[in-house]
C-alpha cells in the first residue's frame, strides 16, 4: 500500500506552472493565426469570442489532463493496460467509457486531438457561413464571371468564298451578333472578345478547324457557338450558320439564307431568326421578331462604311477608324452606333472634354431607341463621364455583369472610376480591376492600358507598371497612342532607373512635347517622388507654349508639398483662368496652406470678375461661417441661388445640380459649424454626390469630401473615414493623409495608419486601439499591448522613413 501524496507534492509531479505557460504561449499563437484568418479571409466577427472560449475549455482540459496524469499509481494501470498511455488514442477504450456512463479517459494525445477536432468545427463552420452569405463570390476567381449573366453565344468569323464578300468575314461577327444579342434572352458574346481569341488561336487569316473554332468559343465562356460561312452564287450570296452546343461540340442544326447582296437586312434577319429556332426548338410563332435595319441602318452604304470603321476600330486604329465613321454618318445621319462609335474615337484621340465627343455623343443619345441595351449603357456611361456626374457609374456595374464578357463596357466603367471615382469614393483598386479585365478580354484594346499604367505610377508599383508598359509598346507601335508610350517609358526610367537611366531621360523628357511633360510629371505623383514632379512641374510651367495641364500640375505638387510660393505662382501664371484661381485658393485654404491676406480675401469676397460656377460662393459662404458674419453667409447662398436659377433657365441641368450641391454643402458646414454634425453629415452627402464634375469644379467636391471626413473621424465612423480620405489617394497631401493615418490608427490598422499616413499624431493611445473592438477580450487585449510595449518604439521611425 502506498501512503497518498500530498497535495504539494502532486501539484510538483504535474507540472502545472510549465503547462500553463506552454499553454498561454500555444493560445498566443492560435490567437495571431485566428485574426488573420479573420482580416485576410473575411470570416464572421463571432470567431474569435467562440475561439477563447475553446481555449478557456482547453486550458481546464490541459490542466486536468496534466492532474491525472501526476497520479503516483498511472503508470502501474498503464502497464496493466486499464488504461492507454501519455500518447495512446485507444478508440475501444473510450467507446466503453461512454458504454458505462464515465467520461473517457484523459491523456495527452486525446486532449491535442479533442482541441484539433473542436477548432476543425470551428473553421468549418465559419466557411460554411462565409459561403452562404456571399453565394460563394469570395471564393470565385473574378467577378467578371457574371451570376446573372445569361446564356452566350459567340458568332465566329464567317469563311468568305467569292470576290467581294471579305468585308462579312467578321462583318457577320458584329451583324449576327447584334440580331442576335438580347433575343430569347441569349446574350451574343462581345466582338472584340470573340475576335481577340480567335486572334490568339487562329494565325493570320487561315481558315480554322471546328475543333479550334469550338475552342475559341469556349474559352469566351459562350454556351453556343455559330460556324459560318458566305458563298457567292451567281449574283446572289448564300449565308450559312451551323450551330453547336460548346459543351460538349454537339451540332443542334444549320440555319441558311440566300439571296441578293443588297438585301443585307434582309438576309442577316433571317438567318437570326434560324440560329435562335435551331436552339429554342420553339415554334416559329414564338420566336421574337428580328430587325437589325431598326438597331442598325437601312442604308447599305452607311452600313458598309461602318463594318469598314469596326475592322479598324477593334485594332484600335481610330486615326484610320475616324473617316469610315463619317462616310456612315453622312449617309445615315441617325444611324446611332456610328455616332457613338465617331464619339468614342474622338475621344480617345483626343479627350474626354473634346467638341467632337461631345457633339457627336450627343447625336447618338438622341437617337438611343436604335441602340442595343448594351451600347445604350455604353452611350449613357459617356455622357455621364463627359457631364462630370456620377449617375452613370451604377448602371455600368450593372452592365458588366449582365454582359462579363464586354470589353469596352469593362473600359467604360474605368474610365468612369479614373475621371469620377473619388467623387463616389470608389476604392482606387477597382479602377484598376476595371482595366485590367478589359485587357484580359483584348489585350489589343490600347485605350484600356492608358490609366492602368497610370495608376500603377500612382501606386509607385514598379513592377505593375513594367507590365504594362511593355504590354502596352506592342500596341502603341500600330496605333495613335506612341506619345503615351514615349512618356511612360521616361517616367519608368526618371523613377526606378539607375544612374545613367535617369540621366538619359532627362535629357529625353526635355525634347518631349509640352502634353508628354504634363503626363510624365503627373506620374512622378507618389510622395516618393514628389522632388522629381516638383522639378519637372516648374520646368514645364516655364516653356512659352505651357499649357494649363501643366499649371494644374504646379498647383497640386505646390499643395502636396505644403508650399504656398508654389501653388500661389501656378494661380498668378498669365494662362491662369479665373475659374481655375477661384478654386485654386479655396484648395489651398481647406488643405491647409498659409494665404497672404490679399489672397485669402480675394477668395472669400466676390467681385465682377467672379466667374461661375466656381467654388467663390462656398468658400465666402465657409469664411463668413468661421467668421460668424451672417449677413455675408446669406449673400454667398443667395449668389449661388441665382446662378442656379439662370442656369435651369438656360437648361443647363449639369450646372443647375453641380449649383444645387453648393448651396446644400454650404448648409452643411454652417450645420458641423453650429455642432449639429448628424444634420451636417446628411447635407454634405447629398452636396457630394450633386456637386461633381471635371476641373475647376472638382474643387468643390474634394471640400466636401475633406469636411466629411472631419465630421466621420470626430464621430468615430472611422470606417467613413478611411472611405472619405481615400478618395484623395493618389494626391499624396499631407492633410489628407494625416487624418487618413488617425482613422487607420483608430482602427487598429497600425501598417495601414503608416503606409497611408505620413503622420501619426498620437492624440489616441496606440497600445489601447491596436485590437480594435477585440480589446474587450482580456487575452487579446493583453496580447496586443503587449505587442504595441515591443513596437511603439519602432513605429515613429517606420513612418518617418516612409515619410521620406
Amino acid at each position: 500500500d502506498m501512503t497518498s501524496p500530498s497535495l504539494w507534492s502532486r501539484l510538483k509531479d504535474a507540472h502545472l506552472l510549465r503547462v500553463l505557460v506552454i499553454y498561454l504561449a500555444a493560445a498566443w499563437v492560435v490567437l495571431q493565426i485566428v485574426g488573420l484568418f479573420i482580416e485576410t479571409m473575411d470570416l464572421p466577427r463571432w470567431t474569435m469570442p467562440w475561439t477563447l472560449v475553446l481555449l478557456f475549455v482547453g486550458l481546464v482540459v490541459v490542466l486536468a489532463t496534466a492532474w491525472i496524469q501526476s497520479h503516483p499509481l498511472m503508470p502501474q494501470r498503464e502497464a496493466a493496460d486499464e488504461v492507454p498511455s501519455d500518447w495512446e488514442v485507444d478508440l475501444g477504450e473510450i467507446k466503453e467509457s461512454v458504454a458505462r456512463g464515465r467520461l473517457p479517459h484523459l491523456n495527452w494525445m486525446r486532449a491535442i486531438l479533442g482541441g484539433a477536432f473542436a477548432f476543425s468545427l470551428l473553421f468549418g463552420f465559419a466557411g460554411l457561413y462565409v459561403v452562404i452569405q456571399d453565394r460563394g463570390r469570395t471564393f470565385s476567381p473574378t467577378e467578371a464571371i457574371a451570376e446573372g449573366a445569361a446564356p452566350g453565344i459567340a458568332v465566329l468569323p464567317f469563311t468568305v468564298q467569292g470576290e467581294g464578300l471579305d468585308v462579312w468575314r467578321e462583318g457577320m461577327v458584329s451583324l449576327l451578333s447584334t440580331g442576335l444579342d438580347g433575343a430569347a434572352g441569349l446574350r451574343a458574346i462581345d466582338n472584340r472578345t470573340v475576335l481577340s481569341r480567335w486572334d490568339e488561336h487562329v494565325p493570320d487569316t487561315s481558315t480554322a478547324d471546328l475543333a479550334t473554332a469550338l475552342e475559341v468559343a469556349r474559352v469566351t465562356r459562350a454556351s453556343y457557338a455559330v460556324v459560318g460561312s458566305a458563298v457567292a452564287i451567281g449574283r446572289d450570296v448564300r449565308l450559312v450558320a451551323d450551330v453547336y452546343d460548346v459543351a460538349n461540340g454537339q451540332s443542334l442544326g444549320r440555319a441558311q439564307a440566300e439571296g441578293a447582296p443588297d438585301s443585307v437586312y434582309a438576309l442577316v434577319d433571317k438567318l437570326s431568326f434560324g440560329v435562335l429556332r435551331t436552339i429554342l426548338k420553339a415554334p416559329q410563332e414564338e420566336l421574337p421578331r428580328l430587325d437589325l435595319a431598326r438597331v442598325t441602318t437601312s442604308s447599305l452604304s452607311a452600313l458598309k462604311a461602318f463594318l469598314d470603321g469596326e475592322s479598324f476600330f477593334r485594332r484600335s486604329n481610330f486615326e484610320a477608324a475616324i473617316p469610315a465613321y463619317q462616310r456612315a454618318v453622312e449617309a445615315d445621319s441617325t444611324f446611332a452606333l456610328a455616332l457613338a462609335r465617331l464619339a468614342f474615337t474622338y475621344g480617345w484621340t483626343e479627350n474626354v472634354n473634346s467638341d467632337l465627343f461631345a457633339q457627336y455623343m450627343e447625336r447618338a443619345a438622341r437617337h438611343s431607341g436604335r441602340l442595343t441595351e448594351r451600347e445604350a449603357i455604353l452611350v449613357q456611361g459617356n455622357l455621364a463621364v463627359q457631364r462630370g456626374v456620377i449617375g452613370g457609374i451604377e448602371p455600368l456595374q450593372q452592365g458588366v455583369r449582365k454582359y462579363p464578357d464586354d470589353v469596352e463596357m469593362w473600359y467604360m466603367l474605368g474610365e468612369t472610376y479614373t475621371h469620377l471615382g473619388d467623387q463616389d469614393l470608389v476604392d482606387p483598386s477597382q479602377e484598376l480591376e476595371a482595366y485590367r479585365r478589359a485587357i484580359e478580354l483584348d489585350p489589343g484594346f490600347s485605350p484600356a492600358y492608358i490609366h492602368a499604367v497610370e495608376e500603377q505610377f500612382y501606386q509607385a508599383d514598379s513592377a505593375g507598371a513594367a507590365e504594362l508598359i511593355a504590354r502596352y509598346g506592342q500596341q502603341a507601335k500600330s496605333g495613335g497612342f506612341k506619345s503615351y508610350d514615349r512618356a511612360f517609358r521616361n517616367a519608368f526610367s526618371l523613377l526606378w532607373g539607375n544612374e545613367a537611366e535617369r540621366t538619359e531621360a532627362r535629357i529625353a523628357v526635355d525634347g518631349l512635347a509640352v502634353s508628354e511633360q504634363v503626363f510624365v510629371t503627373r506620374y512622378a505623383f507618389h510622395p516618393r517622388f514628389l522632388p522629381v514632379a516638383a522639378e519637372l512641374a516648374a520646368k514645364v510651367s516655364q516653356r512659352d507654349d505651357a499649357t494649363l495641364g501643366a499649371i494644374v500640375n504646379l498647383l497640386w505638387v505646390g499643395i502636396v508639398r505644403g508650399r504656398s510660393a508654389d501653388a500661389l505662382a501656378a494661380l498668378d501664371h498669365s494662362i491662369s483662368s479665373p475659374g481655375f484661381r477661384e478654386n485654386g485658393l479655396l484648395e489651398m485654404h481647406v488643405f491647409g496652406l498659409s494665404l497672404p491676406d490679399d489672397a485669402l480675401v480675394e477668395a472669400t469676397t466676390f467681385s465682377s470678375a467672379d466667374t461661375v460656377p466656381t467654388g467663390k460662393p462656398l468658400a465666402v459662404a465657409a469664411r463668413a461661417i468661421d467668421q460668424r458674419r451672417r449677413v455675408d453667409y446669406e449673400e454667398a447662398v443667395a449668389h449661388a441661388d441665382r446662378d442656379a436659377k439662370r442656369f435651369l433657365a438656360e437648361g443647363d441641368s449639369t450646372s443647375y445640380r453641380f449649383t444645387l450641391g453648393m448651396i446644400r454643402a454650404m448648409e452643411g458646414y454652417a450645420a458641423w459649424r453650429r455642432g449639429n454634425r448628424d444634420e451636417a453629415w446628411t447635407l454634405l452627402e447629398v452636396a457630394r454626390r450633386e456637386a461633381t464634375g471635371h476641373p475647376p469644379r472638382i474643387g468643390v467636391n474634394a471640400v466636401i469630401r475633406m469636411w466629411q471626413g472631419e465630421i466621420a473621424l470626430e464621430t468615430s465612423r472611422f470606417r467613413e473615414a478611411v472611405r472619405l480620405f481615400r478618395s484623395f489617394d493618389w494626391w499624396g497631401n499631407p492633410a489628407v493623409a494625416d487624418r487618413l493615418g488617425q482613422a487607420h490608427e483608430a482602427l487598429g490598422e497600425r501598417d495601414e495608419s503608416c503606409s497611408r499616413g505620413w503622420t501619426t499624431r498620437g492624440r489616441r493611445s496606440f497600445g489601447s486601439k491596436v485590437c480594435g473592438g477585440s480589446e474587450r477580450y482580456l487575452v487579446h487585449r493583453l496580447v496586443c499591448r503587449f505587442k504595441a510595449a515591443v513596437t511603439r518604439a519602432v513605429t515613429a521611425a517606420v513612418c518617418a522613413t516612409q515619410r521620406d
